[in-house]
């Protein structure tokens, strides 16, 4: 865990966290906002800074932050998600992690993040199985999402992303995510507490 562990971003993610709804135009945080600080941000450690803010920071803003940055994601593998997973102290880390994955990058690691779960804590792992069967719906990418994205509301060309999920999906550990309602709720009732 010391590998990804560092007082100066700490500090930096919370302070980001901070201004950018009192500075953003669009709430909680805006690709605008970003922009000014997107070299300081890029010269932290991409795991570390996911790492701090799906570990610090509420999932609102982290989803919308991590939209407007797909730079972050550009390097980052499986086992560093795996990384991420195994050192996370919360079920809210883990729940935002796979709903991310998910819904944006279209990536399954649904399996693999429930089995690090399961070994490490019992009663996060029937906190995410429960999320997952109650909140499955924020798992698909909606039309509303889709549009923010063409429209340009986001600001990131979405074809970035599409690059991201296939770089991920080279890995054969990852699946990709399914993309009808219908699909993913029968999926995830299949994972039992």
């Amino acid at each position: 865990m010391s590998s990804i562990l560092d007082d100066k971003l700490e500090s930096y993610v919370w302070l980001l966290a901070k201004q950018a709804p009192d500075e953003s135009e669009i709430f909680p945080v805006d690709r605008n906002f970003l922009e000014k600080r997107l070299d300081e941000i890029k010269s932290f450690n991409a795991v570390s800074f996911l790492y701090y803010n799906f570990e610090m920071v509420n999932d609102l803003y982290v989803t919308q932050l991590l939209a407007c940055l797909p730079e972050i994601w550009t390097d980052i593998k499986l086992d560093d998600l795996i990384t991420l997973s195994e050192n996370f102290t919360n079920v809210f880390s883990y729940c935002t992690l796979i709903k991310y994955t998910y819904k944006y990058i279209e990536i399954d690691i649904i399996e693999i993040v429930l089995n690090i779960v399961a070994k490490k804590n019992r009663d996060d792992f029937k906190s995410v199985i429960e999320y997952l069967h109650k909140q499955w719906n924020v798992l698909i990418k909606s039309a509303e999402t889709m549009m923010d994205f063409e429209d340009g509301f986001i600001d990131v060309d979405y074809h970035q992303w599409m690059n991201i999920k296939q770089s991920f999906l080279m890995d054969k550990r990852v699946k990709p995510a399914l993309l009808t309602y219908t699909e993913v709720e029968e999926y995830v009732r299949r994972f039992v507490i």
